[in-house]
């Protein structure tokens, strides 16, 4: 995320590596430039496209260039350790969001809670204004081990699924 929104840092990759001595990330940063929420919502979908450690590249993206990667993470072979990068979009996410806030409107809809069920790379953001009572319905029903069309994180799952 930091080297997405603020480029001109150069944050090296080595703190994340476990390179030793080298250089932690700070707590939080100041972008670049004023994201907007297009911007944050392709942050949260980013698989590292464009970088070196794209994951849509190479043997173990396979012949349809797959950025997921299955658990575990880490893993040793004959004494030599292994990874997989952390992408910032992975396949195990069950929900996501983000905050907006627009000043300049009145409460009741200056406030917006964008929502979206299970992967960030296939989700559809649903806006969620501050002024609401209720959720929508199928945002509040599901069963974990039985699927739903009336399941708002059913369908997203679907979808997910068969992109």
């Amino acid at each position: 995320m930091f080297r997405r929104s603020a480029p001109s840092q150069n944050f090296s990759p080595d703190f994340q590596r476990g390179v030793k001595g080298a250089k932690p990330y700070p707590l939080w940063i100041k972008p670049d430039k004023k994201l907007s929420l297009q911007d944050v919502m392709a942050i949260m979908r980013d698989h590292y496209e464009g970088t070196e450690f794209d994951m849509t590249k190479g043997l173990d993206a396979g012949p349809f260039r797959s950025p997921n990667r299955w658990r575990n993470l880490t893993w040793e072979v004959e004494g030599v350790k292994y990874s997989w990068e952390r992408p910032i979009s992975t396949q195990q996410t069950a929900f996501s969001f983000i905050s907006q806030s627009r000043s300049w409107l009145p409460n009741a809809i200056g406030g917006v809670y964008w929502y979206g069920w299970d992967d960030t790379y296939t989700t559809c953001y649903v806006p969620l204004y501050c002024c609401i009572n209720d959720l929508p319905k199928s945002f509040t029903v599901g069963d974990l081990q039985k699927f739903s069309w009336d399941s708002a994180w059913w369908v997203f799952n679907f979808v997910a699924n068969i992109a």
